[in-house]
């Protein structure tokens, strides 16, 4: 078992996942943007985002179809009241 507990070709797709999130928002073509995450051409980098996504990666650029949700990294982990949940008093 790995220890990361997923396997290799999960990981790497993680890491395409990323690269591509990171790297949609700077104004690349979305063939650049695909060569540099690791696909092998723009049809594969669209069939797949489209899976991941279950919208297009030029739909993906329209503030219509996008909604961003961020977690500040203070509040992680901490229940609606503010305790961490761990039931200690």
């Amino acid at each position: 078992m790995p220890a990361v507990g997923i396997s290799l070709r999960d990981y790497q797709t993680w890491l395409k996942q990323r690269s591509v999130l990171d790297l949609l928002p700077t104004g690349r073509s979305l063939t650049e943007v695909a060569h540099a995450a690791g696909f092998g051409d723009s049809p594969q980098f669209s069939r797949t985002f489209l899976r991941w996504y279950g919208l297009s990666p030029s739909n993906s650029r329209n503030a219509k179809f996008m909604r961003v949700v961020r977690r500040s990294r203070y509040n992680a982990g901490k229940d609606a009241d503010g305790s961490t949940g761990s039931g200690a008093t």
